[in-house]
């Protein structure tokens, strides 16, 4: 299925949307319904008629809460930006809207809300700022609906130009190596420790044995359920709920990983493509930096591998942590501040774990963008060359999906298949 998620200012109205739309209140917390104010990641679903049930997620607005927006961000297909037409694009508008363009999300709706409360000048203004905002982004012409979450007035039509979007979605990957980042832990009495997060890549199913990390310890799934709903498997693009055993709430957090087969490769530091939103002087060598990955934020420390020119958006790096997470080549992240109070950017992980530094440094030119084709070579050059196996394991795409893309990198003479080995054709000379 799919994962559609808030995003925008505090205050705009996410949280009442999400109400209008669905008649589920996503604030659970005691705090958040005594200050009116999300604070945590929230849940509420859309059951389509002859198309399926779609998970929503609430995220909140305010920036002292920007870890738990990209815990709740990471993993949407479909995100609707809410802007209220009577505060008009603000600062968290614009940090969300990066959160999402960083992160990839596919696809995205705005919902310029409040139109109760501003005139058809005010609304037109607003509306217009929007668009110019999105022209020249991946979003450019993005679907904008005006709509009152206290009214009701446009719900109906946003409810269906969400639909529309979804049909525009490639199918969630199946590739068979499924994984979930864990973003909640509770006991349910009579059943013991419960996990959820969205499922990705794949399905779980019950009595799969699944290894969990950091802690690489196997555990089992006793009883799968989305949306308080049973069921055998979870499938991909799905919140999902997992009774587990062999782990108990207290040695269980947001963060936490579930997969089945082990794609990930444990790190404490990464070389990784950066892009930045501040200005190039705010960029120093060996500055201190949080990345937020999935559900889990990773205190680190961002090294300047390259000359990086005053004008520059895009550039290599190293990120060193204080100490071992579990990565894979592809994967986004945001950078932010320490205390994670300011967005500097965010960025693509190339290769973790240790390589000949200076053979790095002189392999920077050829790593282009960060298309799978790029990082795949890249990973080949580094080493010089990697056991056939080991490569097809490093990826969350299917083997066949990893073999055909090592097949086109043969066939470009990028890199050479020798016996078991794949050698950069540069090494091999």
């Amino acid at each position: 299925m799919y994962i559609v998620g808030t995003s925008g200012h505090i205050d705009h109205g996410k949280t009442s949307l999400i109400r209008a739309l669905t008649g589920i209140d996503c604030d659970r917390l005691p705090e958040e319904k005594a200050r009116e104010m999300t604070i945590d990641i929230g849940f509420a679903q859309i059951d389509y008629p002859k198309f399926g049930t779609v998970s929503i997620i609430d995220v909140p607005g305010h920036e002292r809460f920007i870890r738990n927006m990209v815990a709740g961000a990471w993993g949407i297909d479909l995100a609707i930006l809410v802007v209220a037409v009577d505060d008009g694009w603000m600062p968290q508008t614009e940090d969300h809207f990066r959160v999402l363009s960083l992160l990839g999300v596919e696809r995205m709706v705005v919902a310029l809300n409040k139109i109760d409360m501003a005139d058809a000048e005010m609304i037109g203004f607003v509306g217009a700022e929007v668009e110019e905002k999105l022209a020249g982004t991946r979003y450019a012409g993005s679907d904008v609906v005006r709509v009152s979450s206290r009214t009701l007035e446009g719900i109906a039509d946003l409810k269906e130009i969400i639909l529309r979007n979804l049909r525009k979605l490639p199918k969630a990957a199946n590739a068979e190596r499924p994984y979930l980042y864990v973003d909640r832990v509770f006991a349910s009495k009579g059943y013991g420790t419960v996990v959820t997060g969205t499922l990705r890549n794949g399905a779980f199913r019950e009595n799969d044995e699944l290894t969990l990390l950091p802690e690489r310890r196997m555990v089992r799934v006793k009883k799968i359920e989305s949306h308080h709903h049973g069921m055998q498997e979870g499938v991909p693009s799905q919140r999902t709920a997992l009774n587990i055993s062999g782990a108990s709430v207290e040695e269980l957090g947001r963060g936490h990983i579930l997969v089945r087969h082990n794609f990930f490769t444990e790190s404490g530091d990464v070389l990784a493509r950066i892009e930045i939103l501040e200005k190039r002087r705010a960029i120093k060598n060996n500055m201190g930096i949080e990345v937020l990955i999935g559900t889990t934020t990773i205190k680190g420390k961002l090294i300047l591998l390259e000359e990086v020119p005053e004008d520059a958006r895009v550039f290599s790096g190293r990120i060193r942590f204080d100490g071992p997470w579990f990565f894979y080549p592809g994967q986004p992240f945001i950078l932010t501040n320490p205390g994670g109070f300011r967005i500097v950017g965010g960025g693509t992980v190339v290769l973790a774990g240790s390589a000949d530094r200076k053979r790095i440094r002189a392999l920077l030119p050829e790593l282009g963008g960060c298309t799978r084709e790029d990082v795949a070579h890249f990973i080949i050059a580094a080493g010089g060359f990697i056991k056939r196996a080991d490569f097809l394991k490093m990826f969350p795409d299917s083997e066949k999906h990893v073999a055909a893309l090592a097949d086109t990198l043969v066939a470009s003479k990028r890199i050479l298949a020798l016996g078991d080995l794949f050698v950069h054709a540069a090494f091999a000379e």
